[in-house]
């Protein structure tokens, strides 16, 4: 009577007979396992420097020459340049006292 039926066991191999495996098919996915796991962990470890990465400030040198750029194609005119110049000067001069502003460190 049990051959009429339908055996799930048997069909989706749970209690059948299970096909040798063959050393090198385990040995391939654990390497590719591993291999993939390091990776990940490499760029899991990029991301994270990426996210914490220190941004410095613009110097004002930089900031000037953005300025200095804006100037040339016409976005300032030659007052507003000189008034953004001298407000940068004022700002180096703060930033390290007891030096001229102009002078480099």
């Amino acid at each position: 009577m049990r051959d009429d039926r339908l055996d799930i066991a048997a069909v989706t191999g749970l209690l059948g007979e299970m096909p040798p495996t063959d050393p090198l098919y385990y040995y391939m996915g654990l390497a590719a396992l591993v291999i993939a796991m390091i990776w990940g962990g490499v760029l899991a470890y990029r991301s994270w420097e990426e996210a914490h990465e220190e941004l410095d400030p613009a110097t004002p040198e930089e900031l000037l020459d953005a300025f200095r750029q804006a100037r040339l194609e016409g976005e300032m005119d030659a007052e507003e340049f000189a008034r953004v110049r001298e407000k940068l000067e004022q700002a180096e001069g703060r930033e390290r006292p007891g030096k001229p502003p102009g002078q480099p460190s």
